[in-house]
């Protein structure tokens, strides 16, 4: 079975487009059998979005959620700015574990933050992934 891992600061439930996008790929790509594991943060594109469990199965996708630390809502850009910081550190410690124990053969990241290509990146080629 082909694995796959996903990091994108948002995913579903949260608001943001590319999170809802990014949900319904994951969501075929687990349909057609692929083994999908999503590395996303707790729902903080807006400010009362509810938190979710830190791991959860979500229409077959391995959902791992990390803290934003109370980073949540757009309206600022202090705010947003702490938020992405908070992510990448956060995602980048548990992308690095999940791909030791899961060994997947592709990483995908998307655009939330701007930067989550490099632990794409370097995660890829720390276990010699795509």
């Amino acid at each position: 079975m082909t694995r796959l891992l996903v990091v994108n600061q948002y995913y579903a439930p949260d608001l943001a487009s590319s999170g809802q996008l990014l949900a319904e790929l994951c969501e075929a790509l687990a349909a057609s059998g692929m083994e999908v594991h999503v590395v996303a943060s707790q729902p903080s594109y807006t400010e009362g979005a509810a938190p979710a469990a830190e791991f959860e199965v979500l229409n077959s996708v391995n959902v791992h959620r990390v803290s934003v630390g109370g980073s949540v809502g757009r309206e600022r850009m202090r705010t947003r700015a702490a938020g992405y910081v908070k992510f990448m550190f956060n995602a980048w410690n548990k992308a690095r574990a999940l791909a030791r124990k899961l060994q997947p053969d592709t990483v995908l990241t998307l655009s939330n933050p701007p930067s989550v290509g490099l632990i794409g990146a370097q995660v890829s080629q720390m276990i010699n992934a795509r």
